[in-house]
């Protein structure tokens, strides 16, 4: 008698040989078949697929994911289907928790939480959605949608009462990353693809914030705003992405420096949304920007009684927002305030919350180089960032050059280089370093290498 399939892992993949074993690590003896389509890699993406066992099928490229992600669920034995792309691995609390999650008889699907990185580390900052990655295999659940392609659509319009759960399951999540997505041209792929949509659907609110949000990852907050100022037009109110449509047009704001517009457009959302802490951070930010720091700390504040926002209901909740992100831009407004005390504190649990976060120490360093003599100075950044590697000192070195204290930076500076193999721009941080102190040492090429104001 052939072994029950209980989990099909479903994958679309192409050039992936970098990311894939990464990501197929990550859920070894936990899924019973590995169903993989490939697009058309050129590298060994299809050897390594076949290496952990998985079945591969090639299926030419048709601009359309859900296309691709549906002709592996077409294959897929396993009473359960989960899915993930190469660039994202399963966290580790799944071993524990896949069997009881799917001995759930009355469970048609489970929201895992996605953790999309968006920059390097330390600290890189990230962003959270829900995603329906863990769902019964049934031959009418399908992905609709050409990009950002959606399951919980063909669930609910089969069995509307389907219970679709939280899980408590992490998916880490690297394809944002922007080297990334300008290495594999996802910009002008994931246009092209919207572009198509929007002809058949012109005024389909998603698919205007799909594009706005695409023009916004690539820093265009001008272009992304005609697209999301128009969704938040159309969007009916009881759209589960629509928290997620406010926040995209309030950040586009923001980047483009428009703070009373970001006020007037967050005022109503923030009664929709009370608790959702990455809108009050934003409203924070934007009083900060017209100056009103007294309603800044305030909203900072907010931000830190509620914490990270809950994810579901709410997608791109990012977690510092309501932790070390809150507590930094808090010590920006006490500051401003002339609250030294307030803002030493704020700064330091701002660090804290995020060790080896350059933004809250830069403001940590300020506000000590105002009031601290040289030996003092170096006292408080030592217990903040211990001196114990070369790194760790090269940014003690960064903080004191920060507040103009070059000779007190200089000795960490010699400490650091004294290796063989030191990185050229500390070897340039010290001779420069040397030079404002008024020693010998050539000075940098191509512009100054000391560290910049925050």
């Amino acid at each position: 008698m052939a072994a029950l399939i209980k989990l099909s892992l479903c994958m679309i993949v192409r050039d992936e040989e970098e990311n894939l074993p990464r990501c197929l690590e990550s859920v070894r003896g936990l899924v019973d078949e590995i169903v993989v389509v490939d697009t058309g890699s050129r590298d060994g993406t299809v050897q390594v697929a076949r290496q952990y066992g998985a079945r591969v099928i090639p299926a030419p490229w048709q601009e359309d994911f859900a296309a691709a992600r549906n002709r592996g669920l077409d294959q897929a034995a396993g009473e359960w289907v989960l899915v993930l792309d190469a660039d994202e691995e399963l966290g580790p609390e799944g071993r524990e928790a896949l069997p009881g999650l799917l001995a759930c008889p009355e469970v048609e699907g489970y929201l895992v939480r996605v953790v999309n990185l968006l920059g390097e580390a330390p600290n890189p900052p990230q962003e959270e959605t829900p995603g329906l990655r863990l769902f019964r295999n049934r031959p009418e659940y399908r992905f609709t949608g050409a990009l950002h392609e959606q399951i919980a659509p063909s669930i609910l319009a089969a069995r509307p009462q389907a219970r679709l759960e939280p899980s408590g399951l992490r998916i880490l999540h690297r394809g944002y990353l922007p080297e990334v997505r300008q290495r594999w041209g996802k910009h002008r792929r994931n246009l092209g693809i919207l572009e198509r949509m929007r002809a058949e659907a012109p005024d389909d609110p998603f698919i205007l914030y799909l594009l706005g949000v695409e023009h916004l990852a690539e820093g265009e907050a001008g272009a992304a705003l005609a697209y999301l100022e128009e969704a938040c037009r159309l969007a009916p109110p009881d759209r589960a992405w629509r928290p997620k449509l406010v926040k995209s047009r309030a950040a586009a704001l923001a980047e483009e420096g428009r703070w009373a517009d970001l006020l007037a457009c967050l005022g109503p959302e923030l009664d929709r949304y009370p608790d959702y802490t990455d809108l009050h951070y934003l409203a924070g930010l934007a009083a900060q920007g017209l100056g009103r720091h007294q309603e800044a700390a305030a909203a900072f504040r907010r931000c830190l009684a509620l914490g990270p926002a809950p994810s579901p209901p709410y997608g791109s909740v990012d977690p510092a927002a309501g932790g070390a992100r809150a507590w930094c831009a808090l010590g920006e407004s006490l500051r401003a305030l002339g609250d030294w005390p307030g803002a030493f504190g704020a700064y330091t649990q701002a660090v804290r919350a995020a060790p080896g976060w350059l933004e809250p120490l830069l403001g940590l360093a300020g506000l000590l180089g105002e009031r601290t003599d040289g030996a003092g100075l170096r006292r408080l950044l030592e217990a903040l960032v211990p001196p114990v590697s070369p790194a760790s000192r090269v940014l003690i070195a960064r903080l004191l050059i920060h507040v103009g204290r070059y000779p007190e930076a200089l000795p960490y500076l010699e400490a650091a280089c004294a290796g063989a193999e030191a990185p050229a721009e500390w070897l340039r941080l010290r001779d420069e370093c040397r030079a404002r102190c008024g020693g010998a040492g050539p000075g940098p090429e191509g512009g100054s290498a000391l560290c910049p104001g925050p």
